[in-house]
């Protein structure tokens, strides 16, 4: 409902009643974690403080009807100015508007001074008020965490209540620990210039991504990851946008662009891209992920390395549909980060499906340390579940994924016993015998990063430059 439309219409009763019902209506309620928050965001507060409609309520409120117009236009000033969120408060709560008057003129209350004790100073015909009809309610409009920096992702807000977000659908598993809410946000809870974002009427116009981490080693992890992105100043349109990072009651929340699907559930739903231009765009979101990987694995001109250590099609995220679609890395949950000149080796790894033979000990039952050679057997896994989705649809990679389990024993992995999975060699000879050079060109090189010695694989730059040979008409 426009605000505009509840003043200067109906008497202070009824339009105490909308104003009740705008402000429920824009109070951004979430559930996280089993913790219920509310908020009222900046631009409900701003858009029902405006010194005509303070006027409105002192002047018709029987309170503070007989104060006079010049004091009443000076405290409708005062307030409109520096007493906001305790306007809105005494609108909502229905309290007098002479509490409003003593609050802010006899013991000069302002939005700085929030949250309020019930132990402030005020005269004993408003403390009943006070304790059991204001301060009870201020949760809403607490603003003690401040504003979210963008691209600082070691943020705290202390109140779980305040958090100014709103829920628009409902959890979903996010890789990681990690739960995932689709949400709205006030803009008065992140500061940022970003371009991909715009406001409309103190709003982000974006529905946006909210990633709850609850498991602290996970956490610390995504967190360092990407403040290394961050320093070493990496940006690429084929790595998840997350605008802001900050820890909550004990949960840590990234907040981050939404995506249509992931990849997994992309080539499980859909048919592959059918327009004349779809091997140009497998092509160039392989080249786009194997770019976004070498900045990673070479963060910067100090030797800043990481590793991804979990590339599976659930953590690619498609963003768009067909071949106007782009594919974006997430999830940095068992990503390492090294400032040292050799390269960071790492136990934490992902689903067993994507990772290359030298991460187990079978023989020992136990995890070896990998490097940057674990990511290339991963996206060499994940470039070949594509290439068979484009040539056979869903129906072969489903049929890929059987067949994997037969040649292993009852698991998917891409080897087995210290060799390729049976079932991947014969999907890459089947492959080669498609008319298209380019299909068997692609798979040349997904054959290089599927070699089972890490030494044998190329590095990621070097799939980059096979991947920019390859000619598609």
């Amino acid at each position: 409902m426009p605000l505009q439309q509840l003043f200067y219409t109906d008497k202070l009763p009824t339009l105490t009643e909308k104003c009740k019902t705008y402000i429920k209506e824009e109070t951004m309620i979430g559930k996280f974690n089993n913790n219920l928050t509310e908020a009222i965001p900046n631009y409900a507060v701003n858009a029902m403080a405006t010194r005509r409609n303070i006027l409105r309520f002192l002047n018709e409120d029987r309170s503070t009807s007989t104060l006079g117009f010049t004091v009443i236009a000076d405290v409708a000033e005062k307030v409109s100015k520096h007493a906001k969120k305790i306007f809105v408060i005494c609108v909502d709560r229905e309290i007098e508007m002479s509490f409003l008057y003593h609050m802010v003129c006899e013991q000069e209350a302002t939005d700085a001074k929030f949250p309020f004790t019930d132990k402030y100073p005020v005269h004993p015909n408003h403390r009943e008020t006070l304790e059991q009809n204001f301060v009870p309610y201020q949760s809403v409009l607490d603003t003690a965490g401040g504003i979210l920096r963008q691209d600082y992702f070691d943020q705290m807000w202390p109140s779980m209540a305040s958090l100014p977000i709103k829920v628009v659908k409902s959890e979903t598993k996010g890789g990681a620990g990690g739960k995932i809410y689709k949400i709205t946000l006030d803009t008065g809870f992140i500061s940022s210039d970003d371009t991909n974002l715009s406001a409309v009427n103190g709003r982000w116009t974006k529905t946006l991504v909210l990633k709850a981490v609850e498991k602290s080693i996970n956490a610390d992890r995504e967190r360092k990851f990407l403040q290394a992105l961050q320093s070493s100043g990496v940006h690429d349109p084929h790595i998840l946008r997350t605008y802001t990072g900050f820890t909550c009651a004990g949960i840590y929340y990234l907040v981050s662009d939404m995506a249509d699907h992931n990849l997994r559930e992309y080539m499980q739903q859909s048919i592959p891209p059918q327009a004349g231009t779809s091997w140009t765009w497998l092509k160039t979101q392989l080249t786009g992920l194997a770019k976004a990987l070498a900045k990673v694995h070479h963060m910067d001109s100090q030797s800043k390395v990481g590793v991804m250590h979990d590339i599976k099609a659930e953590n690619v995220l498609v963003f768009g549909t067909g071949d106007q679609s782009t594919l974006r890395f997430t999830d940095w949950g068992c990503a390492m980060i090294s400032v040292r000149g050799d390269s960071p080796t790492n136990r934490k790894r992902g689903q067993r499906t994507y990772t290359p033979p030298e991460a187990f000990d079978d023989e020992n039952h136990k995890k070896m340390e990998t490097s940057r050679p674990h990511d290339i057997w991963s996206l060499g896994c994940l470039y070949l579940e594509m290439l068979v989705w484009m040539t056979e649809g869903k129906t072969g990679l489903k049929t890929f994924f059987e067949n994997r389990l037969e040649g292993c024993n009852g698991s998917d992995n891409f080897h087995y016993q210290g060799a390729v999975n049976v079932a991947v060699t014969n999907i890459m000879k089947k492959l080669r015998m498609d008319p298209r050079q380019w299909v068997s060109k692609l798979v040349d090189i997904i054959e290089k990063m599927l070699q089972v010695g890490p030494r044998d694989r190329p590095n990621a730059e070097g799939v980059v430059n096979e991947l920019q040979r390859v000619r598609i008409p």
